[in-house]
């Protein structure tokens, strides 16, 4: 079983990335740096002939750069490098006796990157110095792969939600968590470097405040072989440090009541009461935070507080007001050891505390509701030892620990009454059907030697050698109130009879990788690298041409294994309902006699392909045009290798899911189960298993200048195939199109129509995001997210009754045989700054404006935005978009 707080070796694999082919003009670029959240610069230095001048002194200087200014000077190529700095801005000034002295400001460094800046001194009579006023590098000439950088200015003026881990939808091609036809939960989340998703199914796992977090890169297409166990994206965030400088930021957020609209005007009578907007009755999110220096130059701390409050009633809710109380707390120290050394750390606390955990219009009332305490801590410590100026160690440590429960919400309890579900109306009634407690730990060590190697078989190479191993453990407890879950059909029909579980997984990872940034000529890099990872489940320039081949390798989940943790595993019975306490059994599972895994499994794997062209076209504007193609194949997964079935015709009973009425469709070929109770689950790599991806994309950056920023982006894609992308595929779940005990290859009246579009395949995706500062009543800014998608595939489904085994759920239709409407919201954020004594001293007063142009569809950001179910309800909308609402926001920064 797979949650969300909202066993034999796996095998070995080997992971390769390859390369790119880049012309380039631009003496000013960037690359992938070292270190999961450090920035490099590096350059060659030449006379006014051309050429090189070794021993020229090289100094730069940041606020934000603990140890004070650095300083390298330029070997016999006349090459100068820095190799682990912090991501800001920073000046540079190049000296040496008999030439101009030069200097630049202004030289931004993004997170993960080194950025390549060339100088020529000319000579000089006598001492002077130019200032250069140059335009900065906004695109990689060096790198294979396709990221997406989210600066600070970005994020800290963009109406958001403002949930950390929803981040990574603000790139191009990322939408519901989805990204480039992989799975919602195969995406790796990093905070400073350090992994804080869900070690059992991916999904994320801690919740940090928005606000703390400085930049973001999202590598996304072409990654090289440091990054690992994903086939999404990556998004490392960078949390905020001190510096020489003091700042600091204090802001509180609130909502009312009569700031939320009604959408709902095109919907029916009965749907718009399901649908009733969201009722506040309070909502503030306050926040402080500071940083600044111990010790100049030596020791910065950072430290943050929030507390989120909230208490309102759902759409479709009846029940009292849900409540939500998020208190969280972070320090982090930063320290110049010596001139060559640098550790910083991070403690972070939280508490997510939820009372009324699903309610929605199926989960209406309090007794369907859960109860959620969730505490946890995550820790992360890194030392970064510059060697010399060609090498450089990294060494780290980070992780979390925590847990959540999910208890029923008094008077329920989890000895009963006993939670019911009708198949017709999709109500849930009288408890929730599952309790639970499921508690994490995941720790990470790793280490880092990056060594640059000039004039060594071409031009250089940047070679990095990596080790990581990682030791996460996941222990659930989960069951039906008084073990028994009913599913009724308009009146009693059938009932599971399961006393619950407790298993125990561990998961260890030992993984290696090698990686070259091969720059062979000025006008071709090859980035090569090879990446292993051992995964062991015990119970207990200006113009770019891109083009990229890699394998990438999901990451081992442990809810693909904990299923052999059988100590505490009690049997799954389904029967049919007589009467009171009456049943006739129909299946039994016993899971020490019905579960295996294959010995000879395979890691699930993706091919890409990627080719694009990228042009700096101005200063701070950049364009990129690229095609990507994706194969996703050997998933891991569940068949039924025991049980035998026979074919008999049904009828199907049209979408009111009744036979014998004036909408019934064709007799349809479904399975009879012939010997039950001799089931053996097998998770192995299920045949004709695949998901294939197709998309291109038009992206434009511009970073903020001369009053405006923005992100523009299109996306066309196709994904089809038998195996959805919806959360927790990869993980053991994913319903009857995913790969789970009861999953698309386990029943094969699951594989019936299970080709077909993915749930989340929107055909086109448009986002436009930027900022403006009007220049008029002393300036104020207006911000805007726009997001255009295509609407949610999907096709009915039906309830086929009378079966040996009992009800089976088919698919009638493939997934894509229908949609819902397109999605088109703006996000909209006007601010108004006022000066506190000078510049850096600021209160702004700032209203937000969600779906501004208030559209009412169904949610295609939900995989059961829709009914698909034949039955009196189907095709309605299941999960409706928010509506228009107002956010008001007060905050002071220093």
């Amino acid at each position: 079983m797979v949650n969300t707080r909202a066993a034999e070796p796996a095998g070995k694999v080997a992971k390769t990335r390859i390369l790119s082919m880049n012309g380039r003009r631009s003496r000013e670029v960037y690359t992938l740096a070292p270190g999961g959240r450090t920035s490099a610069l590096t350059g060659t230095i030449k006379d006014a002939t051309g050429a090189v001048l070794p021993g020229v002194t090289v100094n730069i200087s940041s606020p934000s750069q603990v140890g004070g200014v650095q300083t390298n000077v330029t070997d016999s190529q006349g090459i100068y490098r820095f190799p682990a700095l912090h991501p800001g801005v920073f000046e540079m000034e190049a000296t040496l006796s008999g030439f101009r002295t030069v200097k630049r400001a202004d030289i931004v460094l993004p997170l993960g990157t080194t950025t390549t800046i060339d100088v020529t001194l000319s000579l000089a009579s006598v001492s002077e110095t130019v200032q250069v006023v140059a335009e900065a590098p906004v695109i990689d000439v060096k790198s294979s792969s396709s990221n997406t950088q989210l600066t600070d200015a970005m994020l800290q003026n963009l109406p958001t939600g403002r949930f950390q881990p929803s981040i990574i939808n603000l790139a191009p091609g990322v939408n519901s968590n989805v990204a480039f036809g992989a799975t919602q939960s195969t995406n790796a989340l990093l905070m400073d470097g350090v992994d804080v998703s869900d070690p059992e199914g991916g999904t994320p796992w801690s919740f940090f405040n928005y606000n703390w977090v400085q930049e973001v890169q999202i590598v996304s297409l072409g990654a090289n072989a440091e990054y690992g166990e994903f086939t999404g994206v990556a998004a490392n965030s960078i949390i905020r440090s001190g510096s020489n400088k003091w700042t600091g930021l204090g802001e509180y957020l609130f909502e009312r009541k009569n700031w939320v609209a009604d959408n709902t005007t095109s919907l029916s009578a009965d749907l718009r009461k399901t649908f009733t907007p969201r009722e506040i009755k309070t909502y503030w999110d306050t926040s402080g935070q500071v940083g600044g220096p111990i010790v100049k130059d030596k020791l910065f701390f950072f430290s943050g507080v929030q507390y989120f409050n909230k208490a309102d009633r759902p759409a479709g809710y009846t029940g009292d007001f849900t409540t939500e109380k998020d208190p969280r707390s972070m320090n982090k120290l930063t320290w110049a050891v010596s001139p060559n050394v640098r550790a910083e750390g991070f403690v972070e606390y939280d508490q997510f505390n939820v009372r009324g955990r699903g309610a929605n219009a199926t989960h209406p009332t309090a007794d369907v509701t859960a109860i959620e305490l969730s505490p946890e801590w995550n820790w992360n410590g890194q030392i970064t030892w510059t060697i010399d100026s060609k090498t450089m160690l990294n060494v780290r440590n980070g992780g979390y620990t925590g847990y959540f429960p999910i208890e029923p919400t008094p008077p329920a309890s989890r000895s009963g009454p006993y939670p019911h579900v009708d198949g017709l109306t999709q109500l849930h009634t009288k408890n929730i059907v599952t309790f639970g407690q499921f508690d994490r730990t995941r720790n990470v060590t790793a280490a880092t030697l990056t060594r640059y190697a000039d004039n060594f078989a071409g031009k250089s190479h940047e070679f990095k050698f990596g080790f990581e191993f990682e030791r996460s453990k996941v222990r659930n407890e989960s069951g039906y109130p008084g073990g028994r879950y009913y599913y009724d059909y308009g009146g009693p029909y059938e009932v599971y009879l399961w006393d619950g579980y407790v298993t125990n997984a561990t998961l260890k990872r030992s993984s290696v990788y090698a990686q070259d940034t091969w720059t062979a000529t000025d006008r071709l890099t090859l980035n090569l690298g090879l990446r292993l990872d051992v995964n062991r489940g015990s119970v207990p320039h200006r113009t770019v041409l891109r083009a990229h081949y890699g394998r990438y390798y999901d990451s081992l989940f442990g809810g693909q294994f904990e299923f052999m943790d059988l100590s505490q595993q009690t049997p799954h019975i389904t029967a049919e309902v007589l009467g009171p306490n009456r049943f006739r059994e129909l299946t039994r599972t016993t899971p020490a006699n019905n579960l295996g895994i294959d010995p000879n499994i395979r890691q699930s794997r993706l091919d890409q392909f990627l080719v694009g062209l990228e042009r700096q076209i101005a200063g701070d504007l950049s364009i990129t045009a690229q095609y990507i193609r994706r194969n996703f194949r050997d998933f891991m997964g569940f068949i039924d290798t025991g049980s035998v079935y026979s074919t008999t015709q049904r009828p199907d009973p049209g979408p009111d899911g009744r036979t014998s009425t004036a909408d019934d469709g064709q007799l349809i070929t479904v399975y009879n189960l012939t010997n039950p109770g001799k089931e053996f689950k097998l998770f192995t790599n299920p045949p004709n298993a695949f998901r294939d991806y197709d998309g291109f994309q038009l992206i434009g950056t511009k970073r903020y200048s001369r009053n405006w920023q923005a992100n523009v982006s299109y996306t066309w894609s196709h994904a089809r195939g038998t195996v959805s992308n919806r959360s927790f595929t990869n993980s053991g779940g994913g319903g009857t199109q995913g790969l789970g005990q009861t999953g698309g290859f386990a029943d094969p009246n699951h594989t019936i129509n299970i080709e077909g579009d993915m749930r989340f395949d929107p055909t086109n995706s448009v986002k436009l995001e930027g900022t403006y500062r009007v220049p008029i009543f002393g300036g104020f800014n207006v911000s805007g997210v726009y997001n255009y998608t295509t609407g949610l595939a999907w096709g009915r489904t039906a309830s086929i009754r009378g079966l040996a085994q009992g009800s089976e759920t088919v698919r009638i239709e493939p997934v894509g045989t229908r949609r819902t409407d397109p999605v088109s919201t703006l996000d909209f954020r006007v601010e108004k700054t006022f000066p506190l004594g000078d510049a850096s001293h600021q209160v702004g007063v700032f209203l937000d404006i969600f779906n501004l142009n208030n559209r009412g569809v169904i949610d295609n950001g939900s995989s059961t935005g829709v009914i698909e179910s034949s039955s009196t309800t189907f095709g309605n909308p299941n999960v409706w978009i928010s509506p228009r609402l107002a956010r008001l926001g007060f905050r002071v920064t220093f």
